[in-house]
């Protein structure tokens, strides 16, 4: 992530104007983490995750030293290139970039470009956002403004600015999102989803447990209300939710595939497990198959919020 560092403070550094193709030496205005980057002929390189380079939550900022910039005019421009078949996220912000404990520690009280290039969803979509765990807005309650803006080409170098121009601005750096112009591209507005539910198929389930997606369907409108997706009858729906059950342990391994109704395409797949364990309350009595059908649906629907918010077929969350 670049970040445009503000402070809530008059003290330190102040701004200069400074240009920087990342390819050495480096700008004294910037401070880079090199234990997780590497100056390149073409640029700046992430080198190291040491939570993995799928699904990983360390967010490594490269800011600059001075936190002043909101006391000046300024134009801020990074230059982002992903590898077409590498699965990122990347950042481009102006704010304190604190990590985001709603959100797997993203960039947060920060105006942010999310850029994604996620092939093996696939999704490549462009987020303008103001990251704030306090916003309630957005998947998980984790921004204060959300809008989808645009896609990402994969393996292209894409320009993102943002721009302090006249003007005063007020109020906290969650709002000034409203006096900067963010300029890249507008905004669109997909049209939400409507779920339907298939009754999910159980393979070769032990004695006893033959039934065991009865009621299933029941928890999963549930977790998928209070995660703000919509459900619905199949002749009313946009797509259907269905779903695997493969016993394991005393627990489960889960597949859910979303299938669009009116092409039969499938559009989205996810695989997760279910331990026997999951959700056990720490005294009490314990009502095995109730709380693993309430692990499934809770896990189940967080993933499709997860997805929903991404690819921008509905509203997560509002």
């Amino acid at each position: 992530m670049a970040l445009l560092t503000a402070s809530a403070c008059a003290s330190g550094p102040r701004p200069v104007d400074f240009n920087d193709p990342l390819s050495g030496p480096v700008s004294p205005a910037l401070s880079i983490p090199f234990e997780k980057y590497a100056l390149t002929a073409d640029g700046l390189l992430r080198t190291n995750s040491e939570s993995g380079i799928e699904n990983g939550i360390e967010r490594p900022v490269i800011r600059t030293v001075s936190g002043e910039y909101l006391s000046r005019e300024f134009v801020f421009e990074v230059d982002v290139t992903i590898p077409a078949d590498h699965g990122d996220i990347a950042y481009v912000g102006f704010g304190s970039g604190n990590n985001n404990p709603l959100l797997d520690n993203e960039p947060s009280q920060a105006i942010l470009f999310r850029i994604h290039n996620l092939p093996r969803m696939p999704f490549y979509g462009i987020d303008a956002a103001v990251g704030d765990p306090a916003g309630g807005m957005g998947y998980r309650g984790a921004y204060r403004e959300f809008q989808r803006i645009g896609e990402y080409t994969p393996g292209n170098t894409m320009r993102f600015q943002i721009a302090h121009r006249a003007g005063h601005i007020n109020g906290v750096l969650a709002l000034v999102i409203i006096a900067l112009a963010v300029v890249v591209w507008r905004q669109t507005h997909p049209a939400a989803l409507t779920i339907a539910i298939q009754q999910f198929e159980i393979e070769d389930p032990p004695p006893g447990q033959e039934n065991f997606p009865d009621g299933l369907r029941a928890y999963l409108r549930a977790k998928m209300a209070i995660a703000g997706i919509e459900t619905a009858e199949p002749n009313q729906a946009g797509a259907m939710l269905s779903g695997q059950l493969r016993p394991r342990n005393g627990g489960f391994e889960v597949t859910i595939q979303l299938t669009r109704i009116k092409d039969g395409e499938r559009i989205w797949d996810w695989s997760f497990d279910i331990p026997a364990d999951a959700d056990m309350p720490p005294s009490g009595q314990d009502d095995a198959r109730s709380r693993l059908q309430g692990a499934i649906a809770t896990r189940a629907a967080e993933g499709l919020a997860s997805y929903l918010n991404l690819s921008g077929s509905a509203p997560v969350t509002r």
